[in-house]
């Protein structure tokens, strides 16, 4: 295991994107305690189209670097 005084060569450094997709409270609270299916099921439909967006970069960031802005899928 790594601790933060360890040196990290080329070789062992592993780049990686992280990204986060979630509502605020009061969306979440609405969906379930209001039950209300609508917000649950449009919060999954958003996440699969972020993700898909996600996806259409992410063969360009392997291959060293984050894809341009004006990159065209």
């Amino acid at each position: 295991m790594l601790t933060m005084s360890d040196e990290i060569t080329t070789s062992e450094h592993r780049a990686a994107w992280d990204a986060t997709i979630s509502v605020p409270k009061s969306v979440s609270l609405a969906a379930l305690v209001g039950a209300d299916g609508r917000i649950r099921d449009a919060y999954r439909e958003s996440v699969n189209e972020a993700l898909k967006e996600f996806e259409k970069y992410l063969p360009q960031a392997r291959g060293g670097g984050p894809p341009s802005r004006h990159h065209k899928p």
